[in-house]
C-alpha cells in the first residue's frame, strides 16, 4: 500500500525543540502530588463536547474540543464524570524511580472512542499499539490553563519512542482505525480510536520548559490513532523494539553490550561480531536468547 511508503517521513514530536534552561529539581513525590490535584480540579471543571459525536463516539469528522464549565455549561458532563462515573476512560498508574523509592504517576483519559482493545483485532494483529511502534496520528497538546503549545498540522507518523512517556504510553489505551483504499491511491480512515489524556509533568518535560511549556507542567494531549506499524522494528534486527525492553520498565535505554547503543537501535545487542538477527535463538538450551549473551565467538 503507497499509504505505507509514508512511514519513514515520520517527525519525532516534543524533540524537536531546544529546551530553556533547566530549573532547580523538585521533590519528585511532593510534585506527583501536586500534578494530580491540579489535574483532578481541571477534570472536574472542564468537559468535552460529548454532543457532537455520535451515541458510540464514531463520528469521524467532528473535532475534540475542550472547554470550562461555566455558568452556561452547568448541564455538561466533567471531564471527572466521563472517567469515574460514566467510565467512559480511566486511571493508569505509572511508577518512577526516585532516590531509590518507586513514585507513583497517574495519567488519566477519555476514551472518545475506541475499538475494544482488549478483544478486537485487524488481520490478526491488536488493534491497539504498543508504546514502542510507530503509529499514524493527528494531535493536540495544551495546558492546563488551554494554553495550546503543539499541534499536528496534518496526519503524521510519529516513532513512539521519540515522544514524552506520557504521550507514548496514552497510545495503547485506544485501538487503530480501519482503512480504505480509494481509487486515487488516496486512503480513507473510519472508527479510529480518539482520546484525551491528561498526565503529570514528570510523563513529560517535568523540570525543562520548552518555548510555551514551562516546567513543572502537567499536559493535556488529544490524539486520534488512525493506524500503527505492528512488531515495529527499528533497527531491522528481528526482534521488535518492545521486545528488546530487556527489564520491562518502558524506558527502552536497556544496552546489553554497553556499547552506547540501545537495543532497539542495535544491529548486535550483544556486540559478539554476529548480527543478531543471525541469534534469534537459544542455541545452548540456557534460557537466554544467544543475542543476548556474549558467548558466540
Amino acid at each position: 500500500m503507497r499509504f505505507f511508503l509514508l512511514l519513514f517521513t515520520a517527525i519525532l514530536i516534543f524533540y524537536c525543540t531546544k529546551p530553556n534552561p533547566v530549573e532547580d529539581l523538585r521533590d519528585v513525590k511532593e510534585q506527583a502530588m501536586n500534578d494530580d490535584e491540579a489535574i483532578i480540579a481541571y477534570l472536574k471543571s472542564h468537559y468535552y463536547n460529548n454532543e457532537d459525536f455520535s451515541s458510540d463516539g464514531s463520528n469521524n469528522t467532528a473535532t475534540i474540543s475542550i472547554d470550562t464549565i461555566d455558568a452556561d455549561a452547568s448541564s455538561k458532563t466533567s471531564l471527572y464524570d466521563q472517567i469515574f462515573t460514566n467510565k467512559n476512560g480511566g486511571v493508569v498508574t505509572i511508577p518512577i524511580e526516585s532516590n531509590g523509592e518507586m513514585i507513583d504517576h497517574k495519567l488519566y483519559y477519555v476514551r472518545v472512542f475506541s475499538k475494544n482493545i482488549a478483544t478486537d483485532s485487524i488481520n490478526g494483529k491488536p488493534v491497539a499499539p504498543t508504546v514502542a511502534d510507530s503509529v499514524y496520528a493527528s494531535y493536540k497538546g495544551v495546558l492546563l490553563n488551554r494554553t495550546q503549545f503543539d499541534e499536528s498540522s496534518s496526519n503524521v507518523w510519529l516513532n513512539a519512542l521519540g515522544t514524552v512517556r506520557g504521550f507514548r504510553e496514552s497510545l495503547p489505551l485506544i485501538g487503530r482505525g480501519n482503512i480504505q483504499d480509494n481509487a486515487d491511491g488516496s486512503v480513507t480512515f473510519t472508527d479510529f480510536g480518539r482520546g484525551i489524556f491528561i498526565m503529570p509533568s514528570n510523563l513529560a518535560y517535568f523540570q525543562r520548559s520548552f518555548s510555551n511549556i514551562p516546567a513543572y507542567s502537567p499536559l493535556v494531549f488529544i490524539i486520534n490513532l488512525y493506524t500503527y506499524v505492528p512488531d515495529t522494528d527499528h533497527d531491522s534486527d528481528g526482534v521488535p523494539s518492545i521486545k528488546e525492553d530487556v527489564n520491562g520498565d518502558k524506558i527502552f535505554t536497556d544496552d546489553t553490550d554497553g556499547d552506547g547503543v540501545f537495543n532497539y537501535l542495535d544491529i548486535d545487542d550483544d556486540n559478539d561480531g554476529i548480527l543478531t538477527s543471525m541469534e534469534l535463538t537459544d542455541a545452548d538450551n540456557n534460557g537466554v536468547l544467544d543475542y543476548l549473551e556474549n558467548n558466540n565467538n
